[in-house]
């Protein structure tokens, strides 16, 4: 089910945002942040992951007509804003993705996470910092033409002719604009001190960049990896800036590998839920019974459906596990089938006792009397030496 609320950050005296927030999904936290084109440009990914995680997306301050305040006036300000927001709702093991800005933006969040509130980062062609050689191109000089050219690979696709616009939408790419301009425009989208923090980020990192952007290159891109110490970069063939939408099977497919790749931090009920002592109690060895079957994983419950002796004969005595030779067969043990002389199955599996061995038959009275040695036996008289 998805929701759209608004928040209220508080982050000091004088210094208070709302946040517009759609909400979906359940399970691990994902933060999806949109870049320059607001929060439709990452709609398909919140979408994708809302299938099996709990997906937050916000409205970045000043985007799609919502207020920004007027001390909000740098990127690093957003970021402080989203990591109180993961606190003061209680987040945790949040995986952070970021689209172009909205990559800064989750850089950022990731080298000030002193809380270890974040698990996970991924940057999809992100800007932010400032790499030699490999410019960033100037988005703002731009038109409507040189933006297809230049953020995607299939230009003409995406081109949209400035006349058919309505004059609505028209306000609001301007409005977007003119916050993208105050928040990213001097130093032109890059934080000078940003490249030296992301060596303190030591979480699992995914870049991902398409190779036809030339807004920021794949070069750039593997600049940027590099400064992370624990980043690995990936390219998106046949997409520009935004291979979400270019090559969103290819993208989601490498989202869903970094994902399954790295689950985040167990929990806490997890970590019991899988402790020795839970896993499998002391008495399931002898006696595999309905405390046992919820307690052992549900891949071993085969009571309902495998006969009393195959289920008895499939937990092994821990005195024969050691010397018991690959691919042989365990013996059954001794509660399998029915006690003698019942009809009814043991109450429980007891282990198998040591019989001792029978003892020689004694005649009463005196003991018989021994036999002599072969060798000493008296011999007949005819085979007597004379």
């Amino acid at each position: 089910m998805t929701r759209i609320r608004t928040r209220a950050i508080e982050l000091g005296p004088g210094r208070a945002v709302e946040v517009t927030l759609t909400e979906a999904g359940t399970g691990r936290t994902a933060l999806v942040l949109h870049g320059g084109g607001g929060p439709a440009t990452v709609q398909g990914i919140s979408a994708h992951l809302s299938g099996a995680m709990h997906v937050l997306t916000p409205v970045h301050p000043g985007w799609d007509g919502t207020a920004r305040p007027e001390w909000l006036t740098a990127i690093g300000d957003l970021a402080a804003a989203y990591l109180r927001l993961l606190q003061d709702e209680g987040h945790q093991d949040v995986l952070v993705i970021g689209s172009s800005i909205g990559g800064w933006i989750g850089a950022d969040m990731a080298a000030h996470d002193d809380a270890g509130l974040i698990s996970g980062l991924i940057l999809i062609d992100s800007v932010g910092v400032l790499v030699e050689g490999q410019p960033i191109r100037d988005f703002f000089s731009l038109d409507a033409r040189g933006v297809a050219e230049y953020s995607f690979h299939d230009a003409e696709r995406f081109y949209v002719d400035p006349a058919t616009v309505p004059p609505e939408q028209a306000a609001q790419r301007a409005a977007n604009m003119a916050t993208m301009r105050v928040l990213a425009g001097d130093p032109y989208m890059h934080d000078p001190g940003l490249a030296g923090r992301l060596g303190r980020v030591e979480i699992p990192v995914l870049v991902l960049w398409g190779d036809s952007d030339r807004i920021v290159t794949p070069g750039y891109g593997q600049a940027m990896a590099a400064d992370f110490p624990q980043a690995r970069f990936a390219v998106i063939s046949q997409a520009g800036h935004l291979p979400q939408l270019e090559q969103p099977d290819a993208t989601f497919g490498a989202l869903d590998a970094f994902i399954r790749k790295n689950p985040g931090r167990p929990s806490a009920d997890t970590t019991q839920a899988m402790s020795p002592a839970t896993a499998r109690p002391a008495f399931c060895t002898l006696t595999p019974s309905s405390a046992c079957q919820t307690a052992l994983p549900s891949a071993r419950r085969t009571r309902e459906s495998t006969p009393r002796s195959v289920v008895n004969s499939a937990v092994p005595s821990p005195r024969t596990t050691a010397r018991r030779p690959s691919g042989a067969t365990r013996p059954p043990a001794r509660c399998a089938g029915r006690s003698r002389g019942r009809s009814r199955p043991r109450p429980r599996c007891r282990p198998a006792r040591r019989r001792r061995p029978p003892a020689r038959p004694r005649t009463r009275g005196r003991a018989p009397p021994r036999r002599a040695p072969r060798s000493s036996r008296a011999r007949p008289a005819a085979a007597r030496p004379r």
